[in-house]
């Protein structure tokens, strides 16, 4: 029963431990194309609630692989970010593809946006960016500071970043910058 200043309001369904839901603490809640939606919780994964039966479905991953951050792109994906990388779930089989940032990397994914043919990911590590065809993920050096939300207006072509300080704007020519590696010299 839901209740508003006027009116009483009845919900048509009620998730929960009972009926299916992994958890009660709910960090996001994301629609894919079919209709279905997507429930990241607090250290239980991501549920899958089919709209059509009201069946929940629990998604199953390895231990290092607890989602924190979830989306769904235009072509209907559902990307997760976890600590040191992302996946890419197909919605129909809920089959999935994982990407590592690097070998050694645990970075906390705060915020994930689409932006043209990539995913553009900010981590406690900084930003990196996955193509989104060919799952190539590469570091951008944009900046130092730590951005948890963002937001493309792909009319305005912007990209902006909000932090603890405020926040930023860029445009998705600063993902197509090629970052230079500096090698390592090592002398005795």
């Amino acid at each position: 029963l839901m209740q508003s200043d006027a009116h009483t309001h009845v919900a048509k369904h009620h998730y929960s431990l009972r009926n299916g839901l992994s958890g009660m603490f709910i960090n996001q809640l994301v629609p894919d194309q079919q209709g279905h939606v997507w429930v990241l919780l607090y250290n239980h994964g991501i549920d899958k609630i089919n709209t059509h039966t009201q069946q929940v479905s629990k998604l199953s991953f390895t231990d290092n692989q607890r989602p924190n951050y979830i989306l769904c792109d235009q072509e209907g994906f559902i990307w997760a970010g976890f600590g040191g990388g992302v996946m890419r779930i197909h919605p129909q089989n809920n089959q999935f593809e994982t990407v590592h940032f690097d070998a050694f990397s645990n970075y906390e994914v705060f915020s994930m946006i689409e932006v043209e043919k990539q995913i553009l990911i900010s981590t406690s590590g900084g930003f990196w960016v996955v193509h989104k065809e060919t799952m190539e993920v590469r570091r951008l050096n944009l900046t130092k500071k730590r951005f948890t939300s963002m937001y493309y207006d792909a009319i305005e072509q912007l990209i902006y970043l909000g932090g603890r300080d405020g926040f930023a704007l860029t445009t998705p020519d600063a993902l197509r910058v090629n970052t230079l590696n500096r090698p390592i010299i090592i002398t005795g």
